[in-house]
């Protein structure tokens, strides 16, 4: 028999340091105490038992507790199934009782049962195992794909978090853990929200959140692959405070509804941005060094682009359909500033102003005018080599003082 579906209250613990055949999982509603949340097994038996047909577990040797209630188990052995069950009654020292028959139809008996302690690797089949409310907590370190992941769309976590030392500690930087993608991919769907974590990987896409109401928040996603038109990120949502990088290919490649940029840092990419719906917003970020296109928008309506930098590069906004708003924004040293392809008068940047165009080889392309409040002064980075936006205190722009985390201003 299949172990049961995990209630909504169930939270996982992944740590480098842990064990494939740990427990992992912790029923945060249990009174019991969380033995997830550490390295090895709170106990590790080989002499467990299970009439088929029925949930109570038994060992000769014991070391069964109540505070294990609410804790999973791992287990295997002749006629168990194998997998995670969860305690949710204790006996005795030597009796338990799980969430379901582990057994495969016969008497099962020298069981291992490993109580408890951090699973060591994300796997696919793991994240099969969440449903819609869990939590994933990932401390930091280096956890090396051996497959790729690909959540089905009825599985609907609440949210993956990194950790540096201690839950919530929200770890930026190389304090973040790193998964390790190569070859593979991480493929979340609907609902999924991941914060304070890194990826790399070769990937056609290394990180594909696929579907409506995902979340990157706080994340670093490299694409180093050769190939070119490979993606960091696709078909997220919500992108607050990351990173997006892919050496031959795109930052971010969308298909999905509505995307919003907030804070992030795109940068030496072919493009940052190739949407492929309407309706995105990208706000107070940082575009750098993209040989191709910053943001490439063919055919699509009614983006927003307010308050970004835009620093280096082929086009830095290409679009031919209506509505767009584009305002506020510093569009430094491109080889063409602002781009569209469809000379009909009805469509185009339909409210463009307000931008402040300095060092480019062409900052409009035919038939577009420069707009009330557009300005051409030196925005004067403090070290836009270096990869710092901030402006100095002498600029010829204002950037009321906002900056964004990741050492840009």
């Amino acid at each position: 028999m299949a172990p049961k579906a995990l209630p909504a209250t169930a939270v996982f613990e992944f740590r480098t340091t842990g064990a494939a055949t740990n427990g992992g999982i912790f029923d945060s509603a249990s009174a019991g105490t969380d033995y997830s949340q550490q390295d090895a097994a709170q106990l590790a038996l080989k002499d467990c038992a299970c009439t088929t047909g029925g949930t109570t577990l038994t060992s000769a040797t014991g070391g069964f507790t109540a505070a294990m209630v609410g804790n999973w188990c791992y287990l295997s052995g002749t006629h168990f199934t194998t997998g995670r069950y969860k305690i949710v009654a204790y006996t005795d020292t030597n009796t338990v009782t799980l969430c379901a028959d582990p057994t495969d139809g016969s008497d099962a008996s020298s069981g291992t049962c490993n109580v408890g302690g951090a699973i060591d690797l994300p796997t696919d089949a793991i994240f099969e195992l969440a449903v819609s409310g869990n939590f994933m907590y990932v401390k930091a370190g280096t956890y090396t794909f051996t497959e790729s992941i690909a959540v089905s769309s009825s599985v609907k976590p609440t949210a993956v978090i990194g950790y540096n030392t201690t839950r919530g500690d929200d770890p930026t930087g190389t304090d973040r853990p790193l998964f390790a993608c190569g070859a593979y991919s991480f493929s979340a769907n609907a609902s999924w929200r991941v914060f304070n974590l890194r990826f790399t990987g070769t990937a056609t896409v290394v990180c594909d959140m696929v579907s409506t109401y995902t979340s990157c928040v706080n994340c670093y996603i490299y694409n180093s692959s050769g190939t070119s038109n490979r993606a960091a990120l696709k078909s997220c949502e919500n992108v607050v405070d990351t990173e997006l990088v892919s050496t031959k290919g795109y930052c971010y490649a969308g298909s999905g509804a509505f995307p919003m940029f907030f804070a992030c840092y795109l940068h030496d990419s072919v493009r940052g941005i190739s949407q492929e719906t309407d309706y995105y917003l990208t706000v107070h970020s940082i575009f750098d060094t993209l040989s191709g296109y910053g943001i490439y928008k063919e055919s699509r309506n009614r983006h927003r682009i307010l308050n970004n930098t835009f620093y280096g590069g082929g086009t830095c906004i290409h679009g031919s359909n209506t509505g767009h708003a584009i305002l506020n924004n510093i569009i430094d040293t491109w080889t063409l500033g602002l781009s569209n392809s469809n000379t009909n008068p009805k469509y185009g940047l339909m409210i463009c102003g307000y931008n402040n165009f300095h060092g480019n080889t062409n900052d409009r392309s035919a038939g577009l005018a420069a707009m009330p409040g557009d300005t051409t002064g030196d925005p004067d980075f403090v070290n836009a080599g270096g990869g710092d936006f901030s402006l100095d205190t002498a600029t010829d722009c204002d950037d009321t003082g906002f900056g964004i985390r990741l050492g840009v201003g």
